[in-house]
């Protein structure tokens, strides 16, 4: 966190690209049993059954077994490499250390783009009481 913050208020140049670093906040962790990732790695002949499996072999590897799960849309991620299929996924029914180790550890490949991690989640009940 320290060499992030460290960060602040420079100028990168990023291939090429200049890349101001504005002000930084620190999040701690969230015991919230809703966790989403917007973006997880997958392969484009995937279907959503099969991306959903593949979530719950990644979940098991964390010891966090399977109860609610919720694929989103299939979408396109374009990098200099090329594109990247991707899908969102909402788990919950979480436990609070279950919530923290998914936060901490990520689903999938792809975390110096932003893919596979996870943020706390309101969910579908709480979004209705809102």
């Amino acid at each position: 966190v320290e060499e992030a913050l460290e960060l602040e208020g420079k100028t990168l140049d990023v291939d090429g690209k200049t890349l101001k670093v504005g002000k930084s906040s620190v999040k701690l962790l969230s015991l919230y049993e809703v966790q989403f990732s917007r973006y997880i790695i997958t392969r484009p002949d995937v279907n959503e059954e099969e991306f959903l499996q593949n979530a719950v072999a990644e979940l098991s590897k964390l010891s966090i077994p399977p109860r609610k799960l919720l694929s989103g849309k299939a979408q396109t991620f374009k990098t200099p490499d090329g594109d990247i299929m991707t899908r969102s996924l909402m788990v919950a029914d979480l436990g609070p250390m279950e919530a923290i180790r998914l936060q901490e550890a990520g689903i999938g490949e792809g975390r110096l783009l932003g893919c596979g991690l996870f943020v706390p989640h309101k969910g579908i009940k709480h979004a209705r009481e809102s």
